[in-house]
C-alpha cells in the first residue's frame, strides 16, 4: 500500500510538472498579449516626443542631400489631424520646422501620414515637399515608429514616444543623466564619425555639470561639463555647455542641443545645434 501511495504520488507531481512547464514554456501564449485588428484614428493622441534619422539622396534643391536628423514634438487629436515643431539638420543645414499633416489610422494599427515640410533657410531656394510615412503604434498608442515612403530619394527612420508630462518648466530636467550622442559632423566639407557621452547633472533652475569624452573623427576630448539650459512649456529645451581643460577653466569645445522630454521627464531625445555642421541624434536618461 505505501508504495502504492508513494508512486502515485510521483505520478500526479511529474503531471503536475509537466503541466507547468507547459504553460511557462516557449510555446505557450501569453494571455497578455493579443492580435489588435480594431484601431481607430483615437489610438494615435496626444503629445509625442519624436526623433528621425537617415540620408537625403536626391534633394529638389541643392545642398540638403546627406546625412539627416531630427528632433521635436508632435500632436496628435485622435481624429487624424497631426501638428510638428522640430529642429532638422539636412547635411549640415539646420532650422527649425513646424509644420502640420494629417493620419488615417488602418484596422492593424498601422497607419497613413500625409504633411507638408516648410523648407525656408538664407542657403535655399523656399519650398514645400508634400511627404508620405508608414506608421505603426505600439504599447497601446504609447509608441510609435514610421518609414519615409514618398518621395523617391529618402531614407528615413522615426521613432516617438507619448510625453506623459505637459506644462514644463526649467524643473521638469533636474537630476542626473546618461549623456548619448552619435552621428556626423561636416566642419571638413564631409563627412566624420561623431560619438559623445557622459554623465551630467541638471540642478533644476538652469544650471548643467558633469564628465564627458566626446569624439569626431577619431580625436576625442574628454573633460569636466559646464553649462546652462532653459525648458520651454512644450517641454523641449535647449542645452549648451562647455567641455573644460584640465584647468578647470579654458573652454575646449562649445556643445549645443535641442531636446525634447517624455517619459515624465525620465527621458529626451536631443539633436546637436552646435558645431553648425553636425548632423548628430542622442537621448538622455534618468540614472
Amino acid at each position: 500500500m505505501l508504495l502504492a501511495l508513494i508512486a502515485l504520488g510521483l505520478a500526479f507531481g511529474t503531471t503536475e510538472l509537466f503541466a507547468q512547464d507547459k504553460g511557462s514554456g516557449g510555446g505557450a501564449v501569453s494571455g497578455a498579449r493579443a492580435f489588435r485588428t480594431s484601431c481607430t484614428n483615437s489610438d494615435l493622441v496626444g503629445p509625442f516626443a519624436f526623433f528621425g534619422s537617415g540620408s537625403v539622396l536626391a534633394s529638389p534643391v541643392n545642398g540638403l542631400a546627406g546625412p539627416f536628423s531630427r528632433v521635436g514634438i508632435f500632436e496628435a487629436d485622435g481624429k487624424g489631424n497631426l501638428k510638428f515643431s522640430s529642429q532638422a539638420a539636412f547635411n549640415g543645414i539646420h532650422f527649425h520646422q513646424d509644420f502640420f499633416g494629417t493620419y488615417t489610422m488602418r484596422p492593424d494599427c498601422t497607419f497613413i501620414s500625409l504633411v507638408d515640410l516648410p523648407f525656408s533657410h538664407p542657403t535655399i531656394q523656399p519650398f514645400v515637399l508634400h511627404a508620405t510615412f508608414l506608421g505603426i503604434i505600439s504599447d497601446q498608442g504609447r509608441e510609435m515608429v514610421d518609414l519615409f515612403m514618398n518621395p523617391p530619394g529618402v531614407v528615413i527612420y522615426g521613432r516617438a514616444r507619448k510625453q506623459a508630462i505637459s506644462r514644463c518648466t526649467v524643473r521638469d530636467l533636474f537630476g542626473s543623466y546618461q549623456l548619448d550622442l552619435n552621428g556626423s559632423t561636416l566642419d571638413l566639407g564631409f563627412p566624420l564619425p561623431f560619438s559623445g557621452g557622459g554623465r551630467i547633472e541638471v540642478d533644476g533652475n538652469g544650471k548643467v555639470i558633469g564628465q564627458g569624452a566626446f569624439n569626431s573623427g577619431g580625436f576625442a576630448i574628454p573633460g569636466n561639463i559646464s553649462g546652462s539650459y532653459t525648458v520651454a512649456n512644450d517641454c523641449t529645451f535647449e542645452m549648451s555647455y562647455c567641455v573644460l581643460a584640465e584647468d578647470g577653466k579654458t573652454c575646449q569645445k562649445n556643445y549645443s542641443l535641442h531636446g525634447a522630454l517624455f517619459n515624465e521627464g525620465e527621458s529626451a531625445w536631443v539633436i546637436m545645434t552646435e558645431p553648425a555642421m553636425a548632423i548628430v541624434l542622442g537621448g538622455l536618461r534618468a540614472q
